[in-house]
């Protein structure tokens, strides 16, 4: 294996063939899995640079010499195979930036975003209110206001019967006792005041709002102590689901696409242009 850190080089085992085991120095820095790339595959990166400036395979040295020449470490490449960054084995210790395709992953980060928001907010509901004598003369956070409703409720569902005030105040008293400082900040930010007001002004059965709410629903039912379980149907629809995916064909391959294409044709709409203006005068 490969031991995280600077420096580190744990040896790993590569099998280029079934009798014959070489093991390359390997090292792990800043998410980049570095792996020594020997001398005769070299040729395989003409024109890469190395942080430092330095070409590859410019002065390299043959692994056969690294463990005898005291200047190894300065001659010899390594390679990630995520990103293709080359540099010196010495150089590793400059590299500064995170191995984008190892270490940032879109669907994780928000996969991530929704579990942190949803065990935070798990009780949010809570402090909505129906009539202003709820909120005990607190000042409410946000209230819902028919003036600022941007899209009409579906059929069938009565926007009096919804909490019109959110109170700050029964919010925070039902949180959990080691959450309730960081959120009695952030109930003041312009963020979660917005996130309250959308949940005032807009019907609870749309897409966003319930998908935000049946995960807080689906995280609750984990729990052992909770033994009536609610439903999640927006989670279990398989309507939205992604079925394929179709990726888009870059416009250079199509005719009259590159930029020289493009010059003529808006030349041609010009001169088309000019050419009837002349004749219809």
């Amino acid at each position: 294996g490969v031991n995280p850190g600077r420096g580190s080089f744990a040896p790993m085992t590569n099998n280029f063939s079934e009798h014959s085991k070489v093991q390359r120095r390997t090292a792990w820095v800043e998410g980049h899995g570095m792996t020594e790339i020997f001398s005769h595959e070299l040729a395989n990166y003409a024109g890469y640079r190395c942080i430092c400036g330095k070409e590859v395979g410019k002065d390299s040295l043959g692994s056969e010499a690294r463990g005898t020449n005291t200047l190894a470490s300065t001659k010899m490449f390594m390679g990630c195979k995520a990103c293709k960054l080359i540099t010196h084995e010495a150089c590793t210790n400059q590299i500064l930036h995170p191995c984008t395709p190892a270490c940032f992953d879109e669907q994780q980060i928000i996969c991530a975003f929704l579990r942190l928001y949803s065990s935070l907010l798990w009780n949010y509901r809570a402090g909505f209110a129906f009539s202003i004598e709820e909120l005990d003369g607190n000042a409410p956070l946000a209230q819902a206001d028919s003036a600022n409703v941007g899209t009409p409720f579906p059929p069938g569902e009565d926007p009096e019967k919804l909490p019109k005030f959110f109170s700050k105040e029964r919010f925070l008293k039902g949180c959990d006792r080691d959450t309730r400082d960081y959120l009695s900040q952030f109930v003041n930010s312009q963020m979660f005041t917005q996130f309250i007001t959308d949940r005032l002004t807009r019907s609870p059965r749309e897409y966003e709002v319930l998908l935000f709410d049946e995960i807080i629903k689906l995280k609750l039912n984990r729990s052992k102590l909770k033994l009536l379980k609610e439903e999640t149907p927006f989670l279990d629809d398989e309507a939205f689901a992604v079925s394929h995916t179709v990726w888009a064909t870059p416009p250079g391959n199509y005719p009259g696409s590159s930029s020289t294409g493009k010059q003529t044709l808006i030349s041609a709409i010009v001169c088309a242009w000019i050419a009837k203006t002349i004749f219809h005068r």
